[in-house]
C-alpha cells in the first residue's frame, strides 16, 4: 500500500516514455505481496473460474434457434 502511494507521485510527474516501465515495476510489485498469515501465497493467483463447455456460435441467432447443435 505504501509502495503504491509512492508511485502515485512518480506517475502523475512522468513522462510519456517513463509510465510503461514504471506501471511495469508496479505489477512486479503487486505480484511480489505475501499475503498475511498465508505462507507461500503471493498474489495474485491463477483464475478460479473454468470457461464453460459452449459451443461457439457460427450462425446468426435466427438459425441457431432451429439448429441442434445448439439445443441443450
Amino acid at each position: 500500500h505504501d509502495a503504491l502511494q509512492d508511485f502515485q507521485i512518480l506517475l502523475l510527474q512522468a513522462t510519456e516514455g517513463i509510465i510503461d516501465t514504471l506501471l511495469d515495476v508496479i505489477a512486479n510489485i503487486i505480484g511480489e505481496h505475501i499475503v498475511g498469515n498465508r505462507p507461500g501465497r503471493k498474489k495474485p493467483r491463477a483464475k478460479k473460474r473454468r470457461p464453460k463447455p459452449t459451443p461457439r456460435l457460427q450462425h446468426s441467432r435466427k438459425q441457431a434457434r432451429r439448429l441442434k447443435v445448439y439445443q441443450k
